[in-house]
């Protein structure tokens, strides 16, 4: 991926692009790089709008990588439905929490700190607990094992 990209010619930036999956994809799942796979997710969901396969590679760089923003997007994901995932504010909430453990990825990226974000996502993960309690959605995520 060497050079200057031409973005005025179409051919050229479908090529740069079909090469930066190609890239995302080899880190991670040949490399193993977390990071990789969040890149990868994001170019699956943003570039290609396949959001089942972006959902699928959320969900393992959240529960096999721990990755926080994946977990935080994953979470996003089940609160409604999106990517072929169960819409179930209790997944939602559990991946809050994880991203939450993780150790704060988006207060770095925007310039706040890991604590912030911390504290942002577990008010987020607390609203969607409340919500999934006064609506007794347990029939909606049965095959959920909550914690709270």
């Amino acid at each position: 991926m060497a050079g200057l990209i031409n973005f005025e010619d179409e051919k050229e930036v479908k090529q740069f692009l079909d090469n930066l999956g190609v890239e995302y994809s080899y880190q991670c799942h040949k490399e193993k790089d977390p990071e990789g796979c969040q890149r990868l997710a994001d170019y699956l969901e943003g570039i290609k709008k396949n959001f089942d396969a972006a959902a699928q590679v959320l969900k393992h760089n959240c529960e096999v990588n721990g990755h926080g923003e994946s977990c935080y997007k994953l979470g996003a994901y089940h609160i409604t439905g999106k990517g072929g995932v169960s819409e179930c504010l209790k997944k939602a909430y559990s991946c809050f929490m994880k991203s939450c453990e993780s150790g704060g990825w988006v207060g770095r990226a925007r310039g706040s700190s890991p604590s912030t974000h911390s504290s942002s996502v577990k008010q987020i993960a607390t609203v969607v607990y409340h919500i999934a309690e006064a609506g007794n959605l347990s029939h909606y995520c049965s095959a959920t094992k909550f914690v709270g």
